[in-house]
């Protein structure tokens, strides 16, 4: 059945097991993007960091349904001298990698290479993270190139049968259409490969060890919560905080944040842009611009407070953000300025298509732009005290 509305889901690749980078602070990282319109789909993939000496590696996608659980080997892939992958084909949105299988039932990707008979994965990802309770790796593995030449070869055959009478002009044939087939199918790949090049994404390295990158921010709000038990015993004497104050907050978020997370929270947001008047409904709460150019931005660690707090927890959604060039982080402040929850807004419609990971991981209030009902920004409160993501009540 063809749809006329494009559809687009992106995968993020993760490293499957060690020993397959180029150097062991350089993890493996990349994507995988599914796009379908009218009756054609187009599957790209793109990696990074990958041993150069590798050959006849091959992409694969994961169909797992009920009824159906398979693995779809849709071709192989060259990697370049600096480790990377860059590879899109083509099939009919029905019809994956010849299998019949539609790409409604695409789950999953990976890349892999056969060692000794069997599949080695070096990287793999599912659609919102969510893997198959079952083991994937062992589902059947259908091979696309196969499919196409067994049915080249069959069709082969019966072209030759009904024109036995001219056998060698036949031979000349075939052999002329081959040629012409692989030129056409070098010239499909180049075409396919420069109309990619606007979603070209420059991945770079990102450190897979967050525990350790993450020890200062720790510490900060543990100083915090330590601060706050202390202030327990007088936490009466500043209840009394007036109604004006509390409408100032609401009406005004011209406030400073307060205490030691704020000073914190502030040396994040050094350099970017406040917006006044954004998504005013969510009260109390300062928000900013974070400009994205490319990947390589957001995992620029010169300003480590602003890569552990703003960049890094968005590099999963940066599909998402590329289309815009930006993603807002806030700072919602209680009444008496302190921070309370980090907030990050990603730019969408309404559409679930545009809601991050269908909302999740988090993304769940959609909040209008002034100018339109129909374009606005996905929302997601994060609680950094207790380390979790938490949805407002309506």
């Amino acid at each position: 059945m063809a749809h006329s509305k494009l559809y687009r889901s992106f995968i993020i690749l993760q490293e499957s097991e060690r020993g397959h980078s180029v150097s062991k602070d350089k993890p493996l990282s990349g994507y995988a993007k599914v796009e379908a319109k009218n009756n054609k789909c187009r599957i790209a993939f793109y990696a990074q960091n990958l041993k150069s000496d590798y050959e006849k590696c091959n992409m694969m996608v994961i169909c797992n349904r009920k009824d159906l659980k398979q693995n779809i080997n849709i071709g192989e892939v060259n990697i370049t001298s600096q480790g990377k992958v860059d590879f899109n084909i083509e099939f009919d949105s029905d019809n994956i990698g010849e299998t019949g299988i539609d790409y409604e039932k695409l789950v999953g990707a990976a890349l892999y290479k056969e060692i000794g008979g069997s599949p080695v994965f070096f990287m793999y990802g599912f659609l919102n993270g969510e893997q198959p309770k079952d083991n994937w790796k062992e589902y059947k593995i259908s091979n696309c190139d196969e499919r196409s030449n067994h049915k080249k070869n069959e069709e082969k055959k019966l072209e030759m049968k009904k024109v036995e009478h001219s056998k060698t002009k036949i031979d000349i044939d075939i052999n002329e259409n081959k040629h012409k087939d692989e030129n056409v199918e070098k010239i499909e790949k180049s075409n396919n490969i420069n109309s990619d090049v606007e979603k070209d994404v420059q991945y770079r390295q990102v450190e897979k060890n967050i525990e350790t990158k993450f020890d200062d921010y720790e510490n900060k709000i543990e100083e915090y919560k330590r601060e706050k038990e202390q202030e327990t015993q007088s936490e009466d004497l500043n209840k009394n905080v007036s109604s004006k104050n509390d409408n100032e907050f609401e009406d005004d978020n011209s406030f400073e944040l307060r205490g030691g997370m704020g000073d914190f929270f502030s040396s994040v947001v050094t350099g970017l842009q406040e917006i006044k008047g954004f998504a005013e409904d969510i009260k109390n709460c300062k928000w900013y611009k974070v400009p994205v150019n490319d990947f390589e931005e957001m995992c620029n660690m010169s300003n480590y407070n602003k890569y552990t707090v703003a960049y890094y927890p968005m590099i999963n959604y940066y599909p998402y953000i590329s289309q815009y060039g930006y993603f807002m982080i806030g700072f919602k402040v209680d009444s008496n300025g302190e921070v309370k929850y980090v907030v990050y807004a990603i730019p969408g419609g309404k559409d679930k298509r545009d809601q991050p990971y269908c909302g999740r991981t988090g993304f769940v209030t959609w909040v209008p732009n002034d100018s339109s009902e129909m374009k606005g920004h996905w929302v997601m409160f994060y609680d950094f005290q207790n380390s979790m993501v938490v949805v407002p009540m309506k």
